[in-house]
């Protein structure tokens, strides 16, 4: 019996490492712009930012981030055969122990990203992503859970790297779970929109 099995739709992630960013720098300035009110979104028992102006940080290492994931998403763009990217918005998270993000999406975006700037040691939270609803509550009852194929998996989760960025489109629900260290997990989010010339 001849067949094909085709991927049609599959949940595509990028992983970037960049070692231009000073991580320590960076967390500086993270901590310093914490001390500015912030607002509740998807972080409970953190802090998150409003998102950041930018241009009031030129010649910072925040500004350096910036640009190299300006690089990375079209970057992303070219090798997909895509439109040009650029950012949208940016804002920081910092969980201290306790702190975590509910599940949610990022409407108006097409890539979204994570990038990690300071990982405690042991059991930080990973950031971890799930099927729509539907496809994980009538899709995959009928599989071996020990043994399927990932392109058939419900969830994934991801253990942060320092220095890393993990990228994802917009539309998958993701979460962080829960800091069980002493120290804090730094992050700064990341949204992209399409640039139409």
């Amino acid at each position: 019996m001849k067949n094909y099995r085709h991927e049609i739709m599959p949940s595509v992630f990028w992983e970037y490492h960049f070692k231009n960013i000073n991580n320590e720098k960076l967390l500086e300035e993270c901590y310093k712009l914490s001390e500015n009110e912030g607002r509740k979104l998807s972080n409970v028992d953190g802090y998150q930012s409003n998102d950041i102006d930018v241009t009031k940080h030129v010649g910072t290492e925040l500004e350096k981030l910036y640009q190299t994931m300006r690089i990375a998403f079209n970057d992303i763009a070219v090798k997909e055969n895509a439109k040009h990217l650029d950012v949208d918005n940016f804002w920081i998270n910092i969980n201290p122990k306790g702190g975590r993000n509910s599940p949610h999406i990022h409407p108006h975006s097409i890539l979204s990203s994570s990038y990690y700037v300071k990982v405690p040691e042991g059991d930080g939270g990973n950031i971890c992503f799930n099927r729509d609803r539907s496809l994980r509550d009538y899709t995959t009852g009928w599989l071996d859970k020990n043994n399927m194929s990932q392109h058939m998996w419900n969830a994934y989760c991801f253990k942060p790297i320092q220095g890393t960025a993990v990228i994802f489109t917009s539309n998958i629900e993701h979460s962080v779970g829960t800091n069980n260290t002493e120290e804090s997990r730094v992050s700064i989010a990341f949204n992209s929109h399409m640039v139409v010339y």
